[in-house]
């Protein structure tokens, strides 16, 4: 290898390491912060670092899947999105198999991929890229009504609450946080998220060796229910991968433009949204019982799309890019 060619290697290392932070980071915002609804002892620094690298491993193998199994369709996102999820859940930690089996939905499918994933990965980023302001606002705001609503169960769960102007700030720090991926996401450099073999492995094993060295002594149940998990995400995304002809997801967002400022100063409307219907409640001493709703209505929700992104993708037909397609016959001669 040429003293160029390895200087090259070593950019695009770090454009890929770059890009995997600050989605990390974002999606850390979405599954970690936003769930919680408040700072806590994990918001410290001590406690911060080793929570976002977790969050960055979970990352890598996200974005690791959606490049090698070409991930473009909804259906093809909700699969990546759960492997995203059930890693988090099923891995790093092991709520997934409390209450089972309905925490395979709550919170690997009906938070992580959902929200975190479809929502906050997908959705919005489109919207800031080729969207209009005006949608934007009303995106970034149905987010923060939904955080403001979510967020007033924890009252309840455990009190007492935050006081409106923490909330405020808190909410803030963490929709700057996103302003600040969303900005730089895109202009890291990268025209295509393809590691190599060597960090493929590395993460792979980092995976792995968590797996056996963690996971399965704290909840050997684990063992029964997460490799037929990743068996049927496997064959699906393996049917995908040999049928898809598109970009991955990843290519494809990183060729839209970047966001401008004014898309990015959008996203204010989710605080905005959010601490107005916290500082409502809070003067109305209203206590709804908010996460009862979300639960009973995300789980069977994250149930049926896992089905639907299965039943779609498993039927899907192939398709034949245009160069491929065989030529159409030539009209028949004229009869005399």
């Amino acid at each position: 290898m040429t003293t160029e060619s390895a200087h090259t290697t070593r950019l695009e290392f770090l454009r890929r390491l770059g890009y995997v932070a600050l989605t990390a980071l974002a999606l850390m915002v979405y599954s970690e912060h936003l769930f919680w609804a408040r700072p806590g002892p994990w918001a410290t620094p001590r406690e911060f670092i080793p929570t976002f690298l977790a969050y960055m491993l979970a990352t890598d193998l996200f974005l690791v899947t959606v490049a090698f199994f070409r991930v473009r369709s909804m259906a093809a996102l909700c699969l990546a999105g759960a492997v995203y999820g059930w890693f988090l859940e099923g891995v790093i930690v092991q709520t997934m198999y409390d209450d089972f089996p309905l925490n395979l939905s709550f919170t690997g499918l009906a938070w992580h991929a959902l929200i975190s994933v479809m929502l906050g990965w997908v959705i919005l980023p489109a919207s800031l890229s080729r969207g209009s302001i005006r949608r934007t606002v009303g995106l970034a705001a149905g987010i923060g009504a939904g955080y403001g609503l979510w967020s007033l169960w924890w009252w309840t769960i455990e009190p007492p609450p935050a006081e409106p102007l923490a909330f405020a700030a808190y909410t803030l720090a963490l929709t700057l946080a996103l302003m600040l991926c969303y900005g730089l996401a895109p202009r890291v450099g990268l025209n295509a998220f393809r590691p190599s073999r060597v960090e493929t492995g590395v993460l792979l094993g980092l995976a792995a060796a968590w797996f056996a060295i963690v996971t399965v002594p704290t909840q050997p149940l684990s063992l029964i229910v997460l490799p037929p998990l990743v068996a049927l995400l496997w064959v699906a995304l393996t049917r995908n991968r040999r049928r898809e002809t598109r970009p991955d997801q990843i290519q494809a967002v990183l060729a839209e433009p970047p966001p401008g400022v004014a898309h990015l100063f959008a996203l204010l409307a989710l605080p905005t949204a959010a601490c107005g219907v916290y500082a409502l409640a809070a003067a109305l001493a209203a206590r709804p019982p908010t996460g009862i709703v979300l639960y009973a209505i995300t789980v069977p929700l994250g149930f049926a799309l896992l089905v639907w992104a299965l039943a779609t993708t498993m039927r899907r037909p192939v398709r034949v890019p245009a160069s491929d397609a065989p030529a159409a016959a030539p009209p028949p001669a004229p009869v005399p």
